[in-house]
């Protein structure tokens, strides 16, 4: 397979309608729907997708993991199976109902 087949921009496995904010967190605040980024930033949203890389350390984020955990926070992962199917839920929910 040819390099340029393997290796692609973020961006184009990124839903169009997601915004995509390449800042590492400081923490997740799931029952107020609130990530703070480590500059200070403060988002807020309907639905949070990690990405933590390719070794994924939902710790490393104080709140990350509880919010993972927690089945009614809006908070998934494609970087484990369970966190995945939570986020395909969530996606489909409210990105994609039709499915």
């Amino acid at each position: 397979m040819k390099p340029d087949r393997t290796i692609r921009p973020l961006r184009e496995y990124v839903p169009s309608h997601f915004k995509l904010i390449n800042i590492n967190a400081d923490y997740v605040i799931p029952d107020s729907n609130k990530v703070v980024l480590k500059d200070g930033t403060e988002l807020t949203y309907d639905a949070l997708v990690v990405a933590t890389g390719t070794n994924p350390d939902f710790h490393a984020v104080e709140g990350l993991y509880d919010a993972l955990e927690d089945k009614d926070a809006h908070v998934g992962s494609i970087y484990n199976l369970k966190y995945a199917v939570k986020y395909r839920d969530i996606y489909h929910t409210y990105y994609r109902p039709e499915y």
